[in-house]
């Protein structure tokens, strides 16, 4: 909107994040933020409440980009990024019809706009993975993200196509309601992760994109430790079942995002199966991914009616604050942060609180390692896999970067005819 990307901005923007009125579902992720000065015209000194040795990571996320403060004051907060977002980067906002497309245009005054002779960047809303692939083969679209195994194999013997095989720091798996019958129980959660046959899973329907999980943490994330796997063991789910007081198993729903994570809905349909050998019997509810993040994080735990849902988190910073506090403190529950599943224990609280001020490199390894044990041996999530982002592109796009953190880097890329 023409208004200096200077340190006024950035203070600006930061506090509309921290504003409590705001009730902006980020907010957590820099509440180690105390005060904010503008100390000249290009710097900006931040001081946090403790030590926090991951706010620069933060700060490179999609929410700690800097956004136009007068823009913002327009129109309610909750909506600004869906009603006329204004931002500070490469390519300007210029069109949202929901469910269709956004549509981007190169900002002519950026720093950047030299690198790339890309003047409009149109992302469009296509939830089939076949039909994603086909646009892609028909020379409709330029590059997709989001694409099956299956479908990204066979595109590799594309001569007009280059194929990216990205490990993203993300795990998938079944998220459980903690605080909702039978899921607040840990047995009942150890009893699901022992029912999925999870190499089975990967080797169907993500073989050579994905490894089966064995931490909280995706593998290549600092501070990572590997642990023991809960095995396939129908057998000891049945135990377990029992031993909670479901000797006969018990009936749930699960929710399924659709256009959100690579055969979710195929992988949903044989964990079902899995289950079921168990007595779990499962009813999938199929439903729109914007609709069902909606659902997910406007709900607290005394709202919130569901009870499974397929879910996947990826780590956007690349650090385990973001992997860990932000998905299992019990003060970051929704609606307010992203612990949607409601998840508590003390213990990890204090660990997880304790992590990002530790300056001493061994210790925070050693209180990541320990609340990683935790979590894991509680299995809010039966986690399941950590995957890979094939990637696939026209090779006359050039300059394409996909990052671990998922991100498509498209500031310095350029299409060539």
């Amino acid at each position: 909107d023409g208004t200096p990307v200077n340190a006024e901005a950035v203070k600006r923007s930061y506090e509309r994040i921290l504003d409590e009125k705001n009730r902006l579902a980020y907010r957590s992720w820099f509440d180690s933020i105390e005060t904010i000065t503008a100390v000249d015209e290009y710097t900006v000194a931040f001081r946090t409440k403790a030590p926090f040795l991951f706010l620069a990571n933060r700060m490179a996320t999609p929410p700690g980009s800097i956004v136009s403060a007068a823009a913002a004051a327009q129109v309610d907060q909750k909506t600004f990024a869906s009603a006329k977002p204004m931002g500070s980067g490469p390519f300007m906002f210029r069109e949202w019809i929901r469910g269709s497309r956004v549509v981007l245009a190169k900002n002519p005054n950026h720093w950047l706009a030299s690198r790339s002779n890309i003047d409009i960047i149109e992302l469009r809303v296509v939830p089939e993975d076949s039909a994603r692939a086909i646009g892609l083969e028909t020379g409709e679209h330029d590059m997709t993200q989001i694409i099956a195994p299956q479908e990204a194999d066979r595109l590799k013997a594309n001569a007009n196509l280059q194929v990216l095989n990205v490990p993203v720091w993300r795990i998938n798996g079944i998220y459980f309601n903690t605080a909702k019958k039978p899921f607040d129980d840990v047995r009942v959660r150890q009893a699901v992760a022992h029912a999925m046959d999870k190499k089975a899973i990967v080797d169907t329907f993500l073989k050579g994109y994905a490894l089966v999980a064995d931490s909280p943490l995706p593998k290549g994330l600092w501070s990572y430790k590997s642990l023991k796997p809960f095995d396939y063991n129908p057998a000891r789910a049945k135990q377990l079942l029992a031993q909670a007081g479901h000797p006969n198993g018990f009936s749930t729903t699960m929710w399924v995002p659709i256009g959100f994570y690579v055969n979710a809905q195929q992988i949903s349909q044989a964990i079902t199966e899995q289950l079921r050998a168990v007595g779990i019997q499962v009813k999938l509810e199929i439903m729109e991914g914007g609709k069902w993040l909606d659902l997910l994080r406007s709900k607290g735990p005394q709202e919130a009616q569901w009870e499974m849902s397929y879910y996947g988190w990826g780590t956007w910073s690349g650090e385990p604050d973001y992997a860990l506090r932000l998905v299992f403190h019990s003060a970051n529950w929704a609606p307010r942060g992203t612990n949607r599943n409601f998840y508590k224990n003390a213990e990890v609280d204090t660990l997880l609180t304790r992590g990002p001020t530790i300056v001493n490199e061994a210790e925070r390894r050693a209180a990541y390692e320990k609340a990683q044990e935790l979590i894991w041996n509680d299995q809010p999530w039966a986690y399941t896999f950590s995957v890979n982002q094939p990637t696939v592109a026209k090779k006359t796009l050039r300059g394409l970067k996909v990052l671990p953190t998922e991100q498509v880097v498209l500031r310095e890329a350029s299409l060539t005819r």
